[in-house]
């Protein structure tokens, strides 16, 4: 029989970063709660986090690198060859339409991952785009009338019915 044992960990589904005992048979996660003695939100796990093991077993789970083919399959690629092709593409469009047609967007999913930013950020800068956004880049609607900053050529980021300065 395979010697099951708990380790506490953090959950990183989330930007909550919640601490975490895992349950592990060998080296596999077979049961994952909040870890009940850490202060930090008092042991609670969201459904998210305690449905790990299950993710991590999935057969569906993706294990390697895919690229869609002609008939809308998928096959697989070797890594180094995927990003060839992306960075192909992605030159090809900074080519056709410049650097603001590249943009990066940081959620959720790619909080967890403290070097997300510094190595999205570095990406833009070199590609000369400063379209980086994230849950707190939304403009908040600016109040009606002469204050409001819009000019032709700039994006809106809010519907706006007011007639602007031009």
């Amino acid at each position: 029989m395979t010697e099951t044992r708990t380790e506490p960990s953090l959950c990183r589904f989330c930007h909550a970063g919640c601490p975490i005992t895992v349950e592990l048979e060998g080296e596999r996660p077979i049961r994952v709660i909040g870890n009940p003695n850490s202060p930090t939100y008092d042991g609670f796990l969201c459904r998210r986090g305690r449905a790990l093991p299950e993710q991590l077993a999935n057969p569906d789970r993706l294990l390697h690198s895919l690229k869609r083919q002609d008939d809308g399959t998928y096959a697989p690629i070797p890594v180094e060859a995927a990003m060839d092709e992306i960075a192909a593409r992605i030159s090809a469009i900074v080519d056709e339409h410049g650097p603001r047609s590249v943009a990066l967007y940081l959620g959720t999913y790619s909080a967890p991952y403290p070097a997300s930013g510094v190595m999205g950020g570095g990406w833009l800068a070199m590609l000369g785009s400063p379209m980086l956004f994230t849950s707190n880049t939304e403009a908040p609607r600016p109040p009606p009338g002469p204050t409001c900053t819009w000019r032709p050529g700039r994006a809106r980021t809010w519907p706006c019915s007011q007639p602007c300065s031009t």
